[in-house]
């Protein structure tokens, strides 16, 4: 992987489309007035498409965009969303009344969560998969069709709806997890950041200690079907719904990995996912940690498949490490300078969410709020660099 370090000289770009001193200031600012920023941001979109006043629609979504699920929908989180610029809300499937009973998305259910969040200004852009909600299909039980018949209920309740992206993921050990409440092997939460900040990390060494495979053996051919199976099912009803579809990559990207051989950790097998089922609904979640631990180059997976339109969503933190041990710190923190990775994406005509996700936990900060406006506040500003 060529990583790019963050030092000072390595912000400056050699065709001078982002100056140091530019970068620091911008997000400087944005750090201290998100707010002012984002104003200024969505000012101009709203211009574009004459749009008066706080409503938001899709046609004012003309430039990147930052996104977060928050702890709970009350109006308390979703107002601290929306004073620290956030337009664009993450909902989790589980968060939504009824979907625990049902297991798939309802209309009825959905349109009230849907209301209270359009009433502080924003929207729904983008849902988050229950990872049980695949679970019979990836674990190879009898009840994987009706996974699939459930899945497209909720593409289609999404569609209705006019929500853009559902992400999820083909994990068979987030199956697992969820299913039978066993911790994901070699991930722990330790204070390893600066501070004492606690940060998620992955030890491959650790993980190999656990030798149980709760989801016996599972070959690469084996994990082909499934996911190919998954692809030609769901794909076609996205199509129809006109719903994006975002791929999570392997998480942690090892293999094997609690017995099963994971294959969605390179360039091809994207490629090969993607071929499953051609669609401009069919695509990828652009994990940015999660490709860095992998070893895959970030600007090299921008310009594979952004151009085509198949990162349909993107994800941010910092990452210290690669796939045998990392840690998921603060994104200034990392071993990559995140700057050129989103002038990639705005230079590939990328106009959709990036999330902040992994965020470390900080002494004092119940709702991890003050390390979620951090975190915004870095990422407009790498947004508003590489718009300039």
């Amino acid at each position: 992987m060529k990583f790019i370090p963050n030092t000072p000289e390595n912000v400056i770009r050699s065709d001078g489309k982002i100056g140091r001193r530019d970068l620091l200031v911008r997000a400087a600012s944005l750090s201290v007035g998100v707010a002012a920023s984002r104003a200024l941001l969505n000012l101009s979109a709203r211009a574009a498409d004459g749009i008066a006043g706080p409503a938001l629609t899709a046609g004012a979504a003309r430039v990147m965009r930052v996104t977060l699920r928050p702890p709970d929908l009350s109006d308390d989180s979703l107002i601290a969303l929306k004073q620290i610029g956030v337009d664009d809300v993450e909902v989790y499937t589980f968060d939504v009344p009824g979907y625990a009973e049902s297991g798939q998305l309802d209309d009825a259910q959905l349109r009230p969560i849907q209301q209270r969040i359009e009433g502080h200004g924003m929207r729904i852009g983008t849902i988050i998969l229950d990872q049980r909600a695949l679970a019979n299909l990836l674990l190879g039980k009898p009840d994987g069709e009706r996974d699939l018949d459930k899945m497209s209920r909720t593409i289609e309740c999404m569609g209705r709806a006019s929500i853009p992206v559902l992400m999820y993921s083909l994990l068979v050990s987030r199956a697992i997890l969820n299913t039978l409440g066993k911790p994901l092997p070699g991930m722990h939460r330790d204070p390893l950041g600066r501070g004492g900040a606690v940060l998620s990390n992955f030890d491959a060494a650790r993980a190999r200690t656990v030798t149980e495979e709760p989801a016996g053996r599972i070959s690469a051919e084996e994990m082909w079907s499934r996911i190919e199976r998954f692809a030609r099912r769901c794909v076609p009803v996205a199509d129809q719904a006109k719903v994006h579809l975002a791929l999570h990559p392997d998480d942690p990207p090892v293999s094997p990995y609690w017995g099963v051989t994971q294959v969605l950790n390179s360039l091809d097998s994207f490629k090969r996912f993607l071929d499953f089922a051609p669609s401009p609904y069919n695509g990828l979640l652009f994990c940015q940690g999660t490709i860095q631990e992998a070893g895959i180059d970030l600007v090299e997976y921008v310009r594979t498949f952004g151009p085509a339109g198949k990162i349909a969503h993107a994800e941010f933190r910092g990452v210290r490490g690669n796939a045998r041990r990392y840690e998921e710190t603060f994104m200034d923190d990392g071993d990559v300078n995140l700057a050129p990775v989103v002038q990639a994406l705005h230079e590939t005509g990328y106009t959709g969410l990036l999330e902040v996700a992994h965020v470390p936990h900080l002494k004092r900060d119940p709702g991890e709020r003050i390390v979620d406006a951090w975190s915004v506040g870095f990422l407009k500003g790498l947004i508003a660099a590489a718009a300039r």
